[in-house]
């Protein structure tokens, strides 16, 4: 099972609300579809990232989480930590 514990978006709240995030990163977690243009990255860091994101990765891995990013046009949008835990 997994868990989102904390959503960093630099999108404002109505352009895209952090609960839409969850919800689309748990359904890009589990293989389903989420909406074109809108990419999950769990495996790898992306490159380019500004000095406050890299802090924040290594705030959320200092924590034990995993980070995941979601791209929108090559750009990251929001920094995801979650966790897997076992049932």
């Amino acid at each position: 099972m997994i868990k989102v514990k904390d959503i960093f978006s630099m999108l404002r709240e109505t352009e895209l609300p952090v609960s839409t995030i969850e919800k689309w990163f748990l359904e890009d977690y589990e293989g389903k579809t989420i909406p074109e243009g809108y990419v999950f990255i769990r495996e790898a860091i992306p490159e380019n990232l500004d000095q406050n994101q890299s802090l924040l990765i290594k705030e959320l891995l200092s924590e034990g989480k995993k980070v995941a990013f979601l791209k929108v046009d090559g750009r990251v949008v929001s920094m995801l930590g979650y966790c897997e835990e076992n049932l």
